[in-house]
């Protein structure tokens, strides 16, 4: 079961570069807060739509290789939705974090400065990977065993074609 738990973190970890992406500072500058505010609410909405969507595929395809009744798959969209939608205000934090973190570089600030930031991406990234293999202990519990033995074999299956080795 820690393998599986740890497979489901290291997938959701593996997929959070994609949230530093970063606009050029002409794009910024050229943002006003009337902007700002609209651009939020259409990435709010967009970001909804998207775990809703995510959270479908994911369902599907897990109803597909583990059978999952009816029951099950509501319970995993649920589990699922829950996260994403936890996971979505940490990923905000590591984006501006993020930022932080290059400009205290780049303005030279202090090493404490840049170890304090530093500290907080540690500290949601931490938050990510905590809350991801909760999920996929709530998951897994839902399961029969059957299903659990198939699942166990799906994450020692992928962990193995990523290269890492979780340990016992």
């Amino acid at each position: 079961m820690r393998n599986v738990i740890l497979g489901i973190a290291a997938a959701s970890l593996i997929a959070t570069p994609g949230v530093f992406a970063q606009t050029s500072h002409a794009q910024q500058n050229q943002a006003t807060t009337g902007n700002q505010q609209n651009m939020s609410h259409a990435w709010s909405e967009h970001n909804e739509r998207n775990i809703s969507s995510r959270v479908d595929e994911h369902v599907k395809y897990l109803t597909t290789v583990l059978s999952l009744s009816g029951e099950q798959q509501q319970k995993a969209t649920d589990i699922f939705t829950k996260v994403a939608n936890e996971n979505s205000s940490v990923f905000k934090n590591l984006k501006t974090e993020r930022k932080e973190l290059s400009a205290a570089v780049e303005e030279k600030e202090p090493s404490s400065q840049i170890k304090h930031i530093s500290d907080k991406i540690g500290n949601d990234v931490s938050q990510l990977a905590c809350n991801v293999a909760m999920a996929g202990e709530q998951f897994y519990q839902t399961l029969n065993p059957q299903q659990q033995t198939k699942m166990t074999q799906l994450q020692n299956e992928h962990i193995g074609r990523m290269g890492m080795a979780w340990g016992a």
